[in-house]
């Protein structure tokens, strides 16, 4: 006898098969253990795997909305950079040598009349005082200690934009927000002042009308003190809204973007991608809820479980169907198996006797 034969009697196929066996007889048990709950371990593993593909892919279209909106607010603000540049340069560079303040104002107005988004306009020179303001009420003594002044500056002149910040008032109006973009005028070995144009952020806002998160997503730009600038909603009145502490701003952000996912104060779960906007350390957030994103796989499986669930019971009304016929044959075959031995015993009694009877 082989080693293994000393040790295992019956082999592995007959073990099975006799364990199959005492399981078939519990139709109900015998359907749960080998198709439904199987079944079931199939479908939720084939959900998580599609789940997840599908969150990555969500996050990568993100990524590429957010750095399509990065781009479109970078290339329009280097276009109004070199709009800005070319303006001034046909006429405030000679009323700035030659020190017209009455110059330069008209050539401020004529620049504003030019560029319809802008609201106002300002010349200075190296050291931050105003030499020139359109239109004049916004007129103010001096911008040295203005963050984009010092931002424009350092660590040497070069165009750059604000963060977001409320206007000068002028004449009791209400204060608008606004975000302004400077280019330094240059001569020819020096740079001859500073010119700092105005924008509201609503118009800001208008450059990503035609980029849309779907479904149920928005953007949102934050400048580099962590304000929005452009934003979904409506936000009321008053001082800049700050948002440091919001996942995607908190969160660390290199060139190339980032992705998360973070959940809001109800909970609710987000898909986030954040893209700078080129030098202006401002940027560019897109965001979904992650069950919006997530909705197609989810309806799909939602209806691949009621069609399972539907397949199984249709299976288990056959198979209880089955059943009954294989108890109504095997009373059957109990009854004639009963019949038989009966047959049989009155067939030995009657020889019986007849063998007494020729005695």
């Amino acid at each position: 006898m082989p080693p293994l034969r000393q040790w295992f009697h019956v082999s592995f196929p007959r073990l099975l098969s006799d364990w199959l066996l005492r399981f078939y007889r519990r139709p109900l048990s015998f359907l749960l253990g080998l198709v439904f709950i199987p079944l079931l371990i199939v479908v939720v593993a084939a959900y998580q795997v599609n789940a997840r593909l599908l969150r990555e892919q969500s996050l990568h279209n993100l990524g590429i909305t957010a750095r399509l909106a990065a781009e479109i607010v970078d290339r329009t603000l280097q276009e109004t950079w070199r709009l800005e540049q070319l303006l001034a340069q046909e006429g405030l560079a000679d009323a700035i040598k030659t020190r017209r303040p009455e110059a330069m104002q008209r050539q401020l107005e004529a620049l504003v009349q030019l560029m319809p988004t802008a609201v106002s306009a300002h010349m200075l020179d190296v050291s931050g005082r105003v030499l020139a303001a359109y239109p004049p009420a916004l007129e103010r003594a001096s911008a040295a200690e203005e963050g984009w002044f010092r931002e424009a500056r350092e660590p040497a002149w070069h165009p750059s934009v604000s963060a977001v910040y409320l206007q000068d008032e002028a004449d009791g109006a209400p204060r608008p927000k606004v975000v302004s973009v400077t280019c330094p005028l240059l001569g020819h070995d020096d740079v001859l002042g500073l010119l700092q144009v105005e924008y509201r952020v609503d118009d800001v806002k208008s450059w990503l009308q035609t980029v849309r998160v779907e479904p149920e997503g928005f953007l949102y730009v934050v400048d580099q003190q962590d304000q929005l600038v452009v934003y979904p909603y409506q936000v009321l009145p008053g001082t800049p809204k700050r948002v440091s502490s919001w996942p995607p701003v908190a969160q660390p952000v290199d060139r190339a973007g980032s992705t998360l996912v973070f959940k809001d104060r109800h909970q609710r779960a987000w898909l986030a991608a954040v893209q700078p906007v080129g030098r202006t350390r401002w940027r560019v957030i897109a965001t979904q809820p992650a069950d919006a994103a997530m909705r197609t796989v989810s309806h799909v499986f939602v209806w691949l479980g009621l069609m399972c669930v539907l397949l199984f019971g249709l299976i288990v009304l056959i198979s209880l169907r089955w059943v009954r016929l294989h108890e109504f044959s095997l009373d059957l075959l109990r009854q004639n198996s009963k019949l038989l031995r009966q047959l049989q015993q009155h067939r030995i009694s009657r020889r019986k006797d007849d063998g007494e009877g020729k005695r």
